[in-house]
């Protein structure tokens, strides 16, 4: 039912995007976190998402307001453009990135490319998915370079979200994101970032 609702709530936020751009070009956006997606806990409050989007690939910063090396997390960033763009609900397809901190507390990122024809996401490994944590300075740095994307590059934008989720001992799944909000869940509404 949460899946259902995060999905709903995700889609009735996304935005139609003119497709003018330059290949050259580069372009940042960022969003203030509020809590319309939220089922708080004290481990997953996002403050800040950034993110820039130019020739080498897609850059995103999620400030936390309290970033901490805890257990049972998982923090996603989606980066995917829509099969069409004059269709709010046309199928979408690119990267959700993922960094996680287990029931052990060991930090893992796992990269996950959309399966349109099952409307879920399977794992794919690129060495250049990376993702940075400070804790000191409560962020997260995702990279996913272009040779990494599975989104259209052609279409001369990004479409990203910050979704962020806490999981009891008992409901920790390893399953792929769209089988599972968590928890506590906080969810950014859409940044649409243009080259």
């Amino acid at each position: 039912m949460l899946t259902k609702v995060l999905a709903a709530a995700l889609l009735g936020s996304l935005l139609v995007v003119p497709l003018t751009s330059s290949p050259a070009s580069a372009g940042t956006g960022s969003l203030v976190d509020n809590e319309d997606y939220d089922v708080p806990h004290r481990d997953i409050d996002m403050d800040k998402l950034k993110v820039t989007y130019d020739g080498k690939g897609v850059r995103a910063t999620i400030t936390m307001k309290n970033l901490r090396k805890t257990k049972r997390i998982r923090i996603f960033v989606g980066m995917v453009t829509r099969a069409d763009d004059n269709d709010p609900i046309s199928p979408e397809f690119g990267n959700f990135v993922e960094f996680r901190l287990n029931e052990h507390g060991k930090q893992k990122v796992v990269g996950w490319v959309s399966a349109l024809a099952n409307d879920d996401y399977v794992k794919e490994k690129c060495s250049g998915v990376k993702v940075k944590a400070n804790y000191k300075k409560d962020t997260l740095k995702y990279k996913l370079p272009n040779r990494c994307a599975r989104f259209d590059l052609a279409r001369g934008y990004v479409d990203t979200w910050a979704s962020a989720r806490k999981f009891n001992p008992g409901t920790w799944d390893e399953g792929s994101p769209s089988q599972t909000t968590g928890d506590w869940f906080d969810t950014t509404y859409d940044l649409v970032v243009r080259r």
